[in-house]
């Protein structure tokens, strides 16, 4: 069995570029920063 805390510590969860297209349209640049401050390191891109 398969201590929970452990699946929790190795869960990857990253934003979905989506969710922020509309800054992503304005400044990708930024909107990249703004998400890598907050905490995520990945984004999930989408077509």
């Amino acid at each position: 069995m398969i201590d929970d805390s452990l699946a929790i510590a190795r869960l990857k969860v990253a934003v979905q570029l989506y969710t922020i297209r509309d800054k992503v349209s304005e400044d990708y640049v930024n909107a990249l920063k703004t998400v890598s401050q907050i905490g995520y390191k990945g984004v999930e891109f989408t077509e």
